[in-house]
């Protein structure tokens, strides 16, 4: 039995502070901190009868409520609140919290508040049947929601339009869909048409078997938001009323219900069609159908266009527009809206992978800003704080103005009115004031709507309330006005836009400063200057997004990371924290004081002397090699528990900047992650810069910090739900779909938390209690990251904050308290603070100011109970989890050292493959791999044809579930594979597309720097990038997922030479991985003995973590040689290891050439060109893009030109080796052949663009020269430097160089 229910779980209670954040250290603040919001559903045993089903509700009640507290109650509050950089504030526990039960009892019962929502059903045969059940009407204005019954009704021949039936007989009657409206023959009868309503009804029967299976289709693409029939999935579970839950109340918590049931009568379903009814009909009609719920979010929609195999015949469909509110859904009938609704269906697959996006341009059009009026409620107070300093002071009006010093703005209360100073510093730096009058006063709903359709102006309303829940409310029911726009939490709205009216809670967007201008730049001049920042909802842009917008004007250059499941792990749940620790007691009566680092986020970006880190898919750890490189990060284990070793279970990460510090002597580094690649430590200086400089900080509230410590906060990028929107209703169908979205209703009554805590204390209106606050989430997924680049931030301040202690026990002679994030804590040995020793203490400080870029000042001073006040131990804040080390090993390994046959021994391998799941394929050449591709190739083909067969058995005999069957079927028996490659001479071989052209991968340089330095295809170039994104990427991820129907999800994805995918690529197959989980992929190579892509000859691919994920952890060897009949090979473990054997020749040249260096083989080209008769000679010195030409480029009959670039329209694929036929004339083109391929092709191509498309070939590196065979003789070079390099590496490259050849003891020659 499964019971679900909509928990309201928070904390209402004081929190202390521990840091400066312009409150006293250890002082207290009242919060409210929400801790738990979502769906939960109880399992509840079977076998009970109805008193044991409510005594294993409260028990499982009360047990989720103490494991959320006990996660939530030592976090510090920032966290939870999502703040970065902040001081550290945790929950106020009383003095007996961990000794005595009863005193914990009593804080729950004190602090926390809880209100479990039950879902209940008086329906014995409870199922989700309402999902579209919606019923459809033609205009707004017939509608009541209150009581549909009432005079809107079918009325047959009525000229009125009311229900759906009148909209679709008068919209088609005249179009080549009147068949399905007006008459016709249902029974082939002479004379007995059927018409209107019934003919509508039989259409909606499907009565035709070609419509079932498209209805079917489409159901199985929506199942899992759609429940209809025997593809219900129950995701809402209520309790049947007769348990008899009133008395499921306990101390800790308050018990709301909500009767689910739907209330349509059978009599209701007979007089209009419901959102599913004319879903079938447009099955049949061949119509469009576009559908969007409360919130104007997709509800469902379909489109004949993904189901044109199934239809017999072909229309051009029209379209049809639905908005769903409260239980009816309407017919749109604005064009503009209409267009708006459908265009919005396309965009159905959003990428996070940045470099897949596309980032196509729009013009914006030109909007016109409307000057500003402000409104302040008269609750509003904008408190004026005590002065540090008074300065000058001035009367007028009754008012004091004062100079607050480091408070931009002041202000004086009085009477009806209150003034509030702007400061503006001349370039003088004298500073000039000046007073804003304006009125304070409660205003009436009837001002209010007038700003909202006031044209002329804009208004920004001020309310003295944590949340707008009630106004919300009030609008809706009283005057039928629902919000445009609403931003806000969980349980409560805190922006709301009506019109040109915004209203903002005093935890709105908005800050106090905001109220006037007190900077030359202000809001309007910032959105000129950065239109990216201007939302259409008047949403004021947070830190963050300016920290992101000043970012991407400063420096586009990537900085974040994609990680494997291993090292997302160890940079997510083993994550550096800020060091907040009490350090040992406090042992005199003498004063304490805190030294505070000075804006400790923006000095590290701006005095950085560590290089920044970026990682890939193939970055892992790895076996510490002795030697710390400051700039990487490590996996070490506590041997000491003193400061700042991390105290945890499992492994701890340190940045090297803290961990060469501690190691050996504190800390064993077991293990280090080098990066992809690094950045250098000035990247984000120009950054901070530019922060300073346009002073966008001065409308928030702690300046240019909040926005540098926001930015980089917002690099975790951890999946989270956020922008809450909300949506008010007394719906259950809408209730109902919010819960099935995940997201959160909450009912809003006197005894809701929401009013009690959140709202000022006033009643609420009878006819507002039976509503309900909807919360639409925004959920954000992330394959990148920029969680190194802010941990890095982090341990750059825990190091100077264990070297300030260190100093500070040198100079003051006392040793550290406690440490506070950014602020270290020291107990003077003075019995106060006078003028004396404030100055001596100030002095000492300057000479690690002097020093040092992090600048430390004296926060303040606490006396010996202040400070004991805000102590906490390692208890409070539990200890850090760390990372236990995952074993890098293969789950499924199969090792197949004899041979094999072809056809049976083929096919019980790929059944093994099919069973795991995917595979990667080990093997040098001769071993077999094509074979078994080949293989699968053909067992696809034939399980197609049974595949087809099946299908139809399953539709004739009418079998339910019918979609999960097939899908089941052919996970075991695959029948759709598509071959990949890195390159176009690989895909060639194996039929198949580059990962560029097939999956819409970028294109990515794997070969040399000076060679043909990476140069894209040419079709590719001539597309714009976002062209080429909106050809690929999303249209591909969703054809390769399928439709559930007629496009059933690719079953596998073969990528063949997976060894020349260099980290970004592999990090691009793990994406494609994540987003098709259904896919099988098989990755196929010889990562031991191929040679790795340049420029990352030092990473470990044979052992990448991320290579295991991507096949699901299996890997096939094959080991038997075909072509030798032997296990073993004797290029690889003789030839490979005896180098000296093979003696250098200086006498003989040959056309084909192989080489280790760019400079070998620009000069081996220049040698043999000298060599040709009569040559032509072009000078590339003065080419538009002479890159890996040499100076001349000299060519004659049968020279050897390699292509440079790959274009579809001239059949050319980048590297293919071509030689001259024909010089040509002034009259005819060049001619070239492909003689080395199997079936040789010629090409024509003009003189004076022969250099664009080739270089010459007589000499190539032994990078390029991977995956290629010659038949006839050619030179190796640089063999000296080959055979004395005793690497790895060494080792791979003399084993490719020699491998290429098919009689390698006849034709191969070495040179030096």
């Amino acid at each position: 039995m499964k019971i679900t229910i909509i928990p309201n779980v928070s904390f209402r209670g004081q929190v202390i502070n521990y840091g400066s954040n312009g409150k006293p250290v250890g002082d207290t603040e009242f919060m409210v901190l929400n801790f738990m919001n979502e769906a939960i559903t109880l399992d509840i045993p079977n076998n009970l009868d109805f008193a044991g089903i409510k005594r294993e509700i409260k028990r499982k009640l009360k047990n989720r409520i103490k494991e959320i507290i006990g996660d939530n109650i030592h976090k510090d509050i920032k966290g939870i609140i999502g703040e970065e950089g902040s001081p550290p504030q945790l929950i106020e526990l009383p003095d007996a919290y961990y000794l005595d039960d009863d005193v914990k009892e009593q804080f729950y019962k004190d602090n926390i508040n809880a209100t479990f929502n039950v879902l209940t059903t008086s329906n014995k045969k409870w199922n989700n049947t309402y999902f579209g059940q919606e019923k459809v009407w033609d205009n707004r204005e017939t509608i009541n929601p209150v009581g549909l019954h009432q005079n809107t009704w079918y009325k047959g021949t009525d000229k009125k339009l009311t229900c759906a039936y009148d909209f679709i007989i008068n919209e088609f009657a005249n179009t080549r869909n009147n068949k399905f409206t007006t008459a016709y023959n249902v029974s082939k009868k002479r004379g007995e048409k059927v018409r209107g309503k019934d003919l509508i009804d039989y259409w909606v029967s499907l009565p035709l078997d070609e419509h079932k299976q498209i209805y079917e289709s489409w159901c199985k693409k929506w199942e899992e938001s759609i429940f209809i029939g025997d593809i219900a999935t129950r995701k809402i579970h209520p309790i049947h009323e007769e348990i008899g839950i009133q008395d499921l109340e306990d101390d800790l918590w308050d018990i709301k219900f909500m009767n689910v049931d739907t209330d349509y009568t059978k009599e209701d379903t007979k007089k209009t069609l419901s959102i599913v009814d004319l879903v079938k009909w447009c099955i049949c009609a061949d119509v469009r159908l576009s559908v969007k719920d409360y919130n104007n979010q997709h509800y469902l929609h379909y489109d004949p266009a993904h189901f044109k195999h199934e239809y017999k015949t072909t229309h051009r469909n029209t379209a049809i527009v639905l908005k769903v509110e409260h239980r009816h859904a309407y017919f749109e009938t604005d064009a503009n809206k209409k267009k708006s609704a459908l265009k919005r269906d396309e965009l159905r697959q959003t990428l996070d992978y940045e470099e897949l996006r596309s980032h196509k341009k729009k013009e914006k059009k030109e909007v016109i800003d409307l000057p500003v009026e402000y409104h302040f409620d008269k609750t509003l107070k904008i408190d004026t704080i005590p002065p540090y300093d008074w300065g000058s002071a001035s009367q007028g009006d009754g008012g004091i103005v004062a100079d607050l010093r480091d408070q931009q703005i002041y202000s004086h209360q009085f009477g009806e009115g209150v003034h509030v100073i702007k400061r503006i510093t001349l370039p003088s730096g004298k500073v000039k004031q000046q007073r804003v009058m304006e009125q304070v006063k409660n205003f009436d709903d009837t001002e209010l709507i007038g700003w909202m359709n006031d044209k002329e102006h804009q208004h920004v309303l001020y309310r003295d309330a944590s949340s707008l829940n009630k106004l919300a409310v009030r609008m809706l029911v009283e005057h039928n006005i629902k919000h445009n726009y609403s931003y806000g939490g969980v349980m409560s709205i805190r922006q709301l836009t009506y019109g040109n009216l915004l209203i903002l809670s005093r935890c709105g967007k908005k800050e106090t400063k905001d109220l006037v201008d007190d900077f030359d730049k202000t809001w309007d001049d910032i959105y000129k200057k950065y239109p990216e920042l201007k939302k259409k909802t008047g949403a004021i842009p947070t830190a963050k997004q300016v920290g992101d917008c000043l970012w991407k004007r400063t420096n586009p250059e990537p900085i974040l990371s994609t990680m494997s499941g291993q090292l997302r792990s160890i940079f997510y749940n083993a994550e550096i924290k800020p060091e907040n620790i009490d350090l040992q007691p406090i042992y005199t009566e003498n004063p304490v004081v805190s030294f505070d680092i000075k804006k400790a986020y923006t000095t590290a970006l701006e005095c950085n002397e560590y290089k920044w880190n970026v990682y890939d898919c193939v970055s892992q750890p790895t076996k510490f090699n002795g030697k710390i490189n400051i700039d990487w990060f490590y996996l070490a284990e506590g041997i000491s528990t003193d400061y700042p070793v991390k105290q945890g279970v499992g492994l701890m990460l340190y940045h090297g900047c803290l961990a060469r510090h501690l190691h050996p002597k504190k800390i064993t580094i077991k293990y280090q992650i080098e990066p992809k690649r690094q950045l250098e430590p000035e990247l984000f200086k120009e950054f901070v810069e530019m922060v300073k400089k346009e002073e966008l900080w001065r409308v928030f509230p702690c300046g240019f910090k909040s926005i540098v410590n926001n930015f980089i906060g917002g690099l975790k990028r951890k999946d989270n739900n956020d922008n809450y929107t909300h949506h008010i209703t007394n719906d259950k169908n809408t209730i109902n779909r919010a819960l099935e979205k995940g997201n959160h209703p909450t009912k809003l009554d006197d005894s809701s938390k929401v009013f009690e805590y959140c709202e000022s204390i006033t009643r609420i209106p009878e006819n507002h209690r039976d509503y309900w606050l909807i919360s639409n989430q925004q959920k954000n997924t992330h394959y990148q990251n920029g969680q190194p680049i802010r941990l890095q931030v982090i341990d750059m301040i825990n190091e100077q904050m264990y070297k300030f202690s260190r100093w500070a026990r040198k100079y003051y002679r006392n040793p550290t308290l406690s440490i506070r994030t950014d602020a270290v804590y020291l107990q003077t040995k003075y019995e106060e603070i006078d003028c004396v020793s404030a100055e001596e203490i100030t002095d000492r400080l300057e000479l690690w100011n002097d020093d040092n870029a992090y600048q430390f000042e004296v926060e303040k001073t606490l006396l010996k109970e202040e400070y004991e006040s805000m102590r906490f131990t390692q208890s409070d804040i539990g200890l850090i989890k760390g990372f236990k080390f995952i074993p890098n090993k293969w789950d499924n390994e199969i090792v197949i050292d004899k041979a094999w046959s072809k056809d049976r021994g083929a096919n019980l391998l790929l059944n093994a493959i099919i069973g795991y799941g995917g595979c990667y394929i080990e093997g040098m050449a001769g071993r077999g791999k094509s074979e078994l591709l080949l293989a699968l190739h053909k067992k696809c083909r034939k399980n197609k044809v049974r595949y087809v067969l099946y299908k139809e058995c399953l539709r004739l005999i009418g079998a339910t579930n019918r979609y999960d069957r097939l899908k089941e079927w052919r996970s075991s028996r695959p029948v759709s594979v598509k071959m990949f490659a890195p390159t176009n001479k690989a895909a060639n071989r194996v039929n198949g597309k580059t990962l560029h052209k097939g999956w819409g991968i970028p294109v990515v340089d794997t070969d040399e720097v000076d060679d043909d330095d990476g140069l894209a295809d040419e079709e590719e170039q001539e597309k714009p990038e976002e062209q080429i994104q909106d050809c690929f990427t999303d249209k591909i991820i969703e054809s390769f997922s399928g439709d559930g129907h007629k496009k059933d999800c690719l079953d596998f994805a073969v990528i063949d030479e997976a060894g020349m995918c260099n980290g970004e690529m592999i990090s691009y197959i793990a994406y494609f991985k994540q987003k098709l989980p259904d896919t099988k992929i098989i990755l196929c190579g010889d990562l031991p003995h191929q040679l790795p892509p340049v420029k990352e000859e030092n990473r470990n691919f044979q052992y990448a973590y991320a290579i295991k994920e991507i096949t699901n952890y299996t890997r096939l060897q094959l080991n038997y040689n075909f072509r030798m009949d032997t296990e073993s090979d004797e290029l690889w473990d003789k030839w490979s290891i005896k180098p000296q054997k093979f003696h250098p020749v200086c006498d003989r040249k040959t056309t084909r050439n192989l080489c280790r260096f760019n400079r070998t083989r620009k000069k081996v080209i220049e040698e043999l060109q000298d060599l040709i008769p009569n040559p032509v000679v072009i000078e590339t010195t003065g080419f538009s893009d002479p890159r890996g030409h040499t100076r001349f480029t000299k060519y004659g009959l049968g020279t050897p030109m390699i292509a440079r670039v790959s274009n579809l329209a001239m059949g050319l694929a980048k590297n293919d080796m071509y030689y001259i036929l024909s010089l040509g004339s002034e009259t005819e083109p060049l001619k070239l052949s492909n003689k080395d391929d199997d079936e040789p092709q010629t090409l024509d191509i003009e003189k004076d663009e022969l250099l664009k498309y080739f270089q010459s070939g007589y000499c190539i590196t032994i990078h390029k020269s991977q995956g290629e065979t010659y038949k006839d003789e050619y030179t190796i070079h640089d063999w000296r430097r080959l055979a004395s390099d005793t690497s790895l590496l060494g080792r791979k490259l003399r084993y490719v160089a020699q491998s290429r050849s098919s009689n390698p003891s006849a034709n191969i020659l070495y040179r030096l």
